[in-house]
């Protein structure tokens, strides 16, 4: 009974949180307008057949690699990231010698 009626913990944000949120979706704003603008740039010049060939191009890579990328996911073995060596230890280690 008492699960219903527990308060739930509100997530509390900072001023400094916000603030540097704000920052940084200002500034992928400003690179993405940026990018934007290039692209723009370099497209009204080329033609339209051009422009579709190179979306063509861009496609067949990105689909290849992709493709590529999957399949050897799953075919290759994975391989150990470090190995663990057994430590040799004396036999007599534990034992003081002493009666």
């Amino acid at each position: 009974m008492m699960f219903w009626n527990r308060k739930k913990k509100e997530a509390k944000e900072t001023p400094l949180q916000d603030k540097v949120a704000g920052k940084i979706a200002g500034g992928l704003i400003k690179v993405q307008t940026k990018f934007s603008n290039g692209m723009n740039k370099i497209v009204s010049t080329m033609t339209t057949k051009k422009v579709k060939m190179w979306l063509a191009v861009f496609c067949i890579v990105s689909g290849g690699l992709s493709v590529y990328f999957f399949v050897n996911a799953i075919v290759t073995k994975p391989k150990s990231v470090f190995k663990i060596d057994n430590v040799h230890v004396p036999e007599h280690f534990d034992k003081s010698g002493m009666k």
